[in-house]
């Protein structure tokens, strides 16, 4: 009788490890999403005018996500201000290398926020500080 009580509690033990470790693995997985969007730069003239587009594409814009204690991930954007990224689902601020893309530099949202699953659309304004 001794047996089968300590073989049915080495077994229930190894089971409770083997699901303690595959749930280390799942906190440790690799992104399974993330965000992209456009970033946009703006004004780009004194005086915006019907017809004529106030804003433009925010080429070549490094943006740097951060989380609170955690290591930080950088993207630049394309020509036409596209840009995509992996992360881990979470909360993050957001800022921008100095100095991307020309004068001014007050960059929004500041803060995301990445679902635990699925790609998110997030689309940035830099004010250029044009007025």
């Amino acid at each position: 009788m001794r047996a089968r009580t300590s073989s049915a509690a080495g077994v229930a033990f190894l089971a409770v490890m083997l699901g303690a470790l595959v749930g280390v693995a799942r906190v440790h997985a690799a992104p399974r999403g993330g965000l992209y969007g456009v970033a946009r730069r703006g004004p780009v003239t004194p005086v915006c005018r019907v017809g004529i587009p106030c804003v433009a594409p925010a080429g070549g814009l490094e943006l740097t996500f951060s989380p609170a204690g955690g290591p930080t991930y950088h993207v630049t954007t394309t020509a036409v201000g596209r840009y995509r990224i992996s992360l881990p689902p979470g909360r993050y601020s957001v800022t921008r290398a100095a100095p991307s893309v020309g004068p001014g530099g007050r960059l929004t949202p500041v803060v995301v926020r990445v679902p635990p699953t699925g790609w998110k659309r997030v689309d940035f304004s830099l004010d250029t500080g044009i007025r």
